[in-house]
């Protein structure tokens, strides 16, 4: 049987790669994704870095380049232990990058076309479904953001459903084992929100079956087991992740994310006129895009051709099954409506994990997987469909096009224009974006024709499809070649859509590639050089330089550097941003790992002085414990209150800084040279956390939070070296944990295969 699908999955393939090699040539060499977004500022710099830790032998725990430095495992985009990503250890980190994209499309495509083939839908209906999710908007409107790690986790919860079904259906020990290895899968690749989601669907799913055939069975002890599945299924994929999840969970505590309110977290919804874009998904704009979310956010285009078929499966005859995917869809659809939807606060007090999000409007992506069944059932109900009832539908779709056509018309017609624009559309555009548009604004013209244009396109192909249904219902053909036409219809459909998001960054020049962190040699400069942050440059300087900085952009951040962070700037300490350029000189701003002129523009920002990374504060030993900020400090008052070493006020740093030698600077390891003459602190300009130990001249020290978010060790007065060293319990607990529970799952599913290749058994 195998031979059969061979063909399908070739052509997946081969889609797979044309669109993910189409826009390279000799002339513009680079990795997938619009050179302004995540790619480049993020993802990009983060694998290239990181693997080549990985490729001299080193685990990278601790990132120091960016942020002062701070947990790279606990920020688990850095998706150290998701095995595709090993192929950045072996290709230049622009293929690689490629290469990751493209196998997760493959990977995509083909575990959708395997769930349909388990489903028993036939080939055709297997692609229809495998296309719809490979090129749907919320994958290719993400990949041309750059979200990498996101990439990566959709491709699997079409596996996952698969064996969560089969698990639960049997009920199945190995099916549900193998579940627990796709999901561990999801929650390496880094995107844990996703992750989430698939979550979410997998419970729907062994809830939904277990009630099913609870009514048909009536049997207690498989319904047990039925549920025993699910939960050690669900259980032991966690336990697999855990040496990413651990250090995750130590960090939440400890990250802004900690602390978000029900308001932030409901940022990024889907807005409810944003449904258009099921039908239309140019209707806001995308060149010119002028919604009031991103466009990867609300983007939920399955195709036109696409929703057409998710319309004929409800003449399946598997109305179980239908009805199953219809509900998935429309729940995710007002999930994604996030605080528009009556469900927010239910959902937010009750579902683990939700509130330590935002952009529900990714729920997308869990109904774009659900229209995809339904599109590919849809070609198989329209193939075995009465011949009647297809020429209603395609009737009824003809004049439902043609309709919607007159409407535009009307409206293009009926209303008073100014400068050729009906003044309706430029209301339509004041209320979505919240701003006043000047009546003949250029900008207007642009977003009209661009949405007549999207308009037309979208009829179009619902006009195909009325014909297409029209020659099925005809029979004119045989039913492959039906199937090939439907198939070929909707592949147009989502090329035209998915084609020009697939842009290129080019590859960084050699400069501006990562190396390997070294220490500074003394003589060549007291501590660590910092480089002026130009505005073409990526916001991930410090990894694509190889230079410790105060700035970057992460998923997440420690909660106290970023509160020190914003009053350096003069801004509300609460406020939270994962993108951090510097922009002014303040007294506070004496702590960060540079010095020099205010950030501004590059003719401005033209060179930045050395400056030492550490420092000898010399102070009473009664003034090192922990305690509150100076209460005559006003710099120092303005920070949320939280138990630090204050051994001078910030005022007083001038006097009170002696700079001090770093021998060595590593990813998890500082060596630090102290000539002190009196008893004090040692303060290393990086970000606190815990995890670091210190040895003064060999014995373990205390390592406190010093001046809200960096580290202080108090010592004796004399010569002494101080070593810092990054060694997580959370990290070493994790390892352990999922070496354990890979042992032991390798061990159940070999132990389920001789069980059931045995002679003993056969016999």
């Amino acid at each position: 049987m195998a031979h059969r699908h061979g063909s399908p999955l070739f052509l997946i393939l081969a889609l797979a790669l044309v669109f993910g090699l189409g826009h390279q040539s000799g002339d513009w060499p680079g990795y997938l994704g619009n050179p302004f977004l995540d790619a480049p500022n993020m993802f990009y710099p983060l694998r290239a870095w990181g693997f080549d830790q990985v490729r001299n032998g080193e685990i990278p725990l601790w990132n120091p380049l960016i942020l002062c430095g701070m947990p790279n495992v606990a920020e688990m985009q850095s998706a150290i232990f998701y095995p595709p990503n090993l192929v950045f250890a072996f290709l230049p980190p622009a293929r690689a990058y490629n290469a990751c994209v493209i196998l997760h499309l493959f990977l995509a495509g083909s575990f959708t076309y395997a769930l349909l083939v388990y489903y028993r839908a036939s080939r055709a209906a297997g692609l229809v479904a495998a296309v719809i999710y490979m090129f749907c908007g919320p994958q290719v409107t993400h990949l041309f953001a750059g979200h990498l790690t996101l990439l990566c986790v959709i491709a699997w919860p079409p596996l996952l459903v698969r064996l969560f079904d089969h698990a639960v259906r049997q009920p199945c020990w190995r099916a549900g084992m193998m579940g627990a290895g796709v999901l561990a899968l999801q929650l390496l690749a880094g995107y844990p929100q996703c992750a989430l989601y698939s979550v979410h669907m997998a419970l729907a799913l062994g809830i939904v079956l277990t009630a099913w055939t609870w009514r048909k069975e009536r049997d207690g002890h498989r319904l047990a087991k039925r549920l025993a599945i699910l939960a050690a299924g669900l259980g032991w994929g966690f336990a697999l992740a855990a040496v990413q999840l651990l250090p995750a969970f130590e960090f939440v505590p400890h990250s802004v994310r900690a602390a978000f309110s029900r308001e932030w977290t409901a940022t990024h919804s889907l807005p409810p006129e944003h449904l258009l874009t099921l039908l239309m998904p140019g209707f806001f704009g995308v060149e010119q895009y002028w919604g009031r979310e991103f466009l990867w956010e609300t983007c939920g285009y399955v195709g036109v051709a696409g929703l057409v078929f998710a319309l004929l499966a409800w003449c399946h005859p598997r109305r179980r099954l239908v009805l199953f995917f219809a509900a998935l869809a429309a729940g995710s659809l007002l999930l994604a409506l996030g605080q528009f939807s009556f469900l927010y606060p239910l959902v937010y007090s009750t579902v683990p994990g939700y509130s330590l999000f935002r952009g529900h409007a990714k729920y997308l992506v869990i109904a774009a997987l659900a229209l995809s069944v339904l599109a590919g059932l849809g070609l198989d109900s329209a193939l075995a469909m009465e011949k009647t009832r297809l020429a209603r539908a395609a009737r009824a779709l003809g004049l439902g096009g043609l309709a919607l056509a007159a409407a535009f018309l009307l409206l293009d017609r009926s209303f008073a224009r100014t400068e050729g624009v009906p003044e309706i559309w430029r209301q339509v555009i004041e209320w979505e974006t919240g701003a006043s548009v000047q009546a003949g604004d250029a900008g207007i013209a642009l977003t009209w024709e661009r949405m007549v244009r999207e308009a037309g396109r979208s009829i179009l192909f619902i006009l195909l499809a009325a014909a297409w249904l029209g020659v099925a219902s005809h029979r004119a053909s045989s039913a492959q070649r039906i199937a090939a036409s439907g198939f070929g219809l909707l592949l147009l459909d989502l090329a035209f859509f998915a084609w020009p998001f697939f842009a290129v960054t080019p590859v960084p020049p050699e400069s501006q590639r990562p190396r390997r962190l070294e220490a500074a040699a003394p003589e060549d400069a007291p501590g660590w050089t910092r480089r002026p942050v130009k505005p073409h440059q990526p916001v991930n300087l410090g990894m694509s330089q190889g230079l410790a900085t105060s700035e970057g952009y992460v998923g997440n951040l420690p909660a106290a550097y970023s509160e020190f962070f914003r009053m350096a700037e003069g801004d509300d300490p609460t406020r939270v941003d994962f993108t951090f350029r510097r922009s002014k000189n303040t007294p506070l701003s004496r702590l960060f790992a540079e010095a020099g002129p205010a950030l501004g523009p590059p003719q401005e920002a033209t060179s930045m002085a050395s400056f030492p990374r550490a420092f000898w504060i010399a102070a009473p030993a009664s003034s090192l414990p922990p305690r509150r900020p100076p209460e005559h400090d006003p710099d120092a008052q303005a920070l949320p209150p939280r138990p630090s070493l204050w051994p001078v006020p910030v005022a007083s740093l001038d006097r009170a800084l002696t700079p001090v030698d770093l021998e060595q600077y590593g990813n998890q390891s500082v060596r630090i040279r102290v000539p002190g003459n009196a008893e004090g602190c040692l303060l290393l300009t990086d970000t606190y956390y815990p995890g670091w130990s210190a040895r003064v001249d060999g014995r373990l020290r205390p390592v406190f939070p010093a001046y809200h978010a960096f580290r202080g060790v108090p010592a004796r007065a004399g010569d002494q070296r101080i070593e810092f060293a990054y060694e997580p319990l959370s990290f070493r607990l994790g390892l352990a944990m999922s070496l354990f529970a890979a042992a032991s799952w390798l061990g159940f599913l070999a132990a389920r295969r001789m069980r059931r290749w045995s002679p003993i058994r056969q016999f």
